[in-house]
């Protein structure tokens, strides 16, 4: 409609996936030499940084120069070398959803909505709930809770092909879970209610951590409730230890590139002006998506994480929780989870000192299958 002179050629990306004994990452480069894309749009971060590496990428630069317009920590996770080479319009945020409701009812201090806590300050105000209003819920073990919990404190259990965990930053992680668990200032969430949703949906816990697509969920949730609750959402816990890095909270969505080696460089640049403008934000925003482009919406969500425009994120340093899983072979990776779950309960069911029970684990997969 806006480029009647532009027609489009498009070729799926799913075809490098999903064939035995084929690698999808040497697929996708034997793909762009095969195709010569004039334009692509890549899922994933690592992808970006490999076909980086092998130069398949132009630089953008003089599209995003004018930093006022942009989001930040989606700019600077896409820069490299002081260049950026490709463009997320959306994006997803973690965040702490905060049941206001429940903490007046229980007399406890309400967190800030416009900063956010440090770890320490987080489980001091989550054991001030339980057994009765649990802090918060969780699908998973306590073991597969503190290996999460710890990725989002900037910790990494993953190096050289090993389990690393009888650290005192990973004890500490333990030590907390362990003893929220026990106090179940942490609940187990058994199943999901289809009607009512998940315990904070209905109202029985004070956080979740959830990222900004769980708004929909829980407005839905909320126009069907016979008593709604009042929340709100706030940023996720920091780091207090300056030694250890901050782990960003926002993520891309998808990445829009433009191939070094396209014969339209005009054109390519074009279409990508078009989705990094005003008419393709305001899409989005009415889609009910975070945009990149800094805009006003009226957009719950927007409203809801409005704070994330004057934010300060790191770079990333370490990996998420995923994306040290996707790493790993699937018998290891296995082989941990029911390793670390084992530990765990025994560890809440006994005096055994925490370290001893990390020492444990990274003894039991030195012999697991890599």
């Amino acid at each position: 409609m806006e480029s009647s002179d532009l027609t489009f050629d498009v070729v799926p990306l799913k075809q490098i996936y999903g064939e035995e004994g084929k690698d999808p990452d040497k697929e996708l480069q034997k793909l762009i030499s095969e195709e010569h894309f004039d334009f692509i749009f890549l899922k994933q971060l690592y992808q970006y940084d490999d076909l980086l590496h092998n130069n398949k990428l132009a630089p953008i630069d003089q599209l995003v120069k004018d930093g006022s317009l942009w989001n930040q920590s989606v700019i600077k996770q896409l820069s490299r070398d002081g260049s950026i080479y490709g463009f997320s319009p959306t994006f997803y945020a973690d965040a702490l959803f905060i049941n206001k409701s429940l903490f007046e009812q229980t007399g406890v201090p309400l967190p800030s909505e416009d900063s956010s806590m440090d770890w320490n300050q987080y489980f001091q105000t989550l054991n001030r709930f339980g057994p009765e209003n649990a802090g918060m819920s969780t699908s998973s073990n306590a073991g597969l809770f503190a290996l999460i919990l710890g990725t989002l404190q900037g910790l990494t259990f993953y190096q050289n092909d090993n389990i690393v965990l009888a650290t005192s930053e990973w004890e500490k992680v333990f030590d907390q879970v362990r003893q929220a668990f026990k106090d179940k200032a942490i609940r187990i969430e058994d199943s999901i209610d289809p009607m009512n949703g998940d315990l904070f949906e209905q109202g029985k816990v004070a956080f979740k951590f959830e990222t900004s697509d769980y708004i929909r969920s829980l407005q839905e949730k909320q126009n069907q409730a016979a008593r709604p609750f009042e929340w709100m959402v706030a940023p996720m816990p920091h780091q207090s230890d300056s030694s250890l890095s901050n782990v960003p909270f926002i993520h891309l969505n998808e990445i829009a590139a433009i191939p070094a080696d396209t014969a339209n460089k005009k054109q390519a640049e074009e279409f990508l002006s078009f989705i990094m403008g005003e008419k393709m934000t305001r899409v989005f925003q009415q889609q009910g998506e975070l945009t990149t482009r800094n805009m006003e919406s009226n957009n719950d969500k927007s409203v809801k994480f409005s704070y994330l425009r004057n934010m300060d994120f790191s770079s990333q340093t370490t990996k998420s929780y995923n994306e040290i899983m996707m790493s790993m072979p699937d018998q290891y990776y296995s082989t941990l989870l029911e390793t670390v779950g084992t530990v765990m309960n025994e560890l809440m069911e006994s005096n055994t000192a925490t370290m001893e029970g990390l020492q444990q684990i990274e003894t039991a997969m030195l012999t697991a299958p890599n």
